[in-house]
Order: C-alpha cells, then structure tokens, then sequence
C-alpha cells in the first residue's frame, strides 16, 4: 500500500468516524464500528493504532469502540460494497441497473475526509 493510499484510508477513517460518532438527525450517535478485517497483522494493528489515536485525540470519542472481522461472519460488511458499485453504476451507465442506487439514494449520506 502506497503512503498516499494509507494516508487517504486515515483521512476516511477519521472522517466517518467522526461523523458517526456525533449522531444526525433521525439516529442516535454510534458507539461501535464494525471494520472489515485486512489479511496481514501489520495493517490490523495500523487500523487499530489509527482508531486509538483519533479516539485520544477526541475525548468525546471515548466510548466508540472499533471490531475488526470478516464478512464471512458480519455480512453486512458487503453493503458498502454494494452502495459503492450502485452509486459508480449510476455515474457510469444508462441501463436499468444504472437505477438500483436510486433504491437507497435517500439514505445515503456523503462524508468528507479527514485530515
């Protein structure tokens, strides 16, 4: 992984974390976040390390707490997949399943990194 690729995964981290964290409009603030789980140890314990040091830098952090798994065993984990693809589709074609974001689009809610 290049340092510009870990350095825009951090920047996004940071940012849904914090989004989350503080709750919006119609939900309750989120106190844990599910990550999918990266094959080698190194870039588990990058993942970890880079969740503990938002949270210290952010006291109002406390209390979210991160769990690495698979979607072998959380299969919700293939939403954003899912999300993503549909969302890309509706850029790039004119077909009928260019309109399957169109299905969740209102739930949808976009996050700038950060830094």
């Amino acid at each position: 992984m290049t340092a510009t690729a870990k350095l825009a995964r951090r920047a996004c981290y940071r940012g849904i974390t914090l989004e989350l964290a503080a709750g919006g409009e119609g939900w309750d603030p989120v106190e844990l976040l599910v990550l999918e789980e990266r094959n080698q140890q190194n870039f588990r314990n990058k993942d970890r390390a880079n969740h503990k040091e938002l949270v210290s830098a952010n006291p109002q952090l406390r209390n979210v707490r991160l769990l690495q798994t698979s979607p072998r065993y959380e299969h919700l984990l293939w939403l954003p997949d899912v999300v993503s693809s549909a969302y890309r589709r509706s850029l790039t074609h004119r077909d009928r399943t260019s309109r399957l974001f169109s299905i969740v689009e209102n739930r949808v809610h976009f996050v700038n990194p950060v830094e």
